[in-house]
């Protein structure tokens, strides 16, 4: 039924080998043409949810190059790659990031744990 396959492509989506945590913060993407922005959704150790994305701009598998910017604390740079991308939103996965940014990203969701911040994420 489509209840049922509502649920089961629900259940492929939250399929994560880490916890996501909802946390604000912008993102600057820069393609071939020149650069866009969004607004990040959720974050992992492994990837995150981009929101407010100008419309049909990045496609299911490409790679791009992105900074990570927040209100508080340092960015970090990652190349990641489009997992899913429908209309104003993106999930990536890290592709490539040097080690000092990963260490930014990673203080930063151990700093997100500590604080108690239960995993979520802005896709519901």
């Amino acid at each position: 039924t489509a209840a049922e396959h509502s649920c089961m492509t629900e259940y492929a989506i939250d399929r994560r080998q880490e916890p996501r945590f909802a946390l604000n913060g912008q993102v600057l993407v820069k393609l071939g043409d020149g650069e866009i922005s969004g607004r990040l959704g959720d974050l992992s150790l492994n990837g995150a949810l981009i929101l407010d994305l100008p419309p049909d701009r990045l496609h299911d598998g490409e790679r791009v190059h992105m900074q990570f910017l927040f209100d508080e604390g340092p960015s970090f740079l990652a190349d990641v790659r489009v997992v899913h991308a429908q209309g104003d939103r993106a999930g990536v996965e890290f592709a490539d990031m040097p080690p000092g940014d990963f260490e930014v990203l990673a203080q930063r969701v151990m700093q997100l744990r500590r604080q108690g911040i239960l995993p979520g994420t802005a896709w519901r």
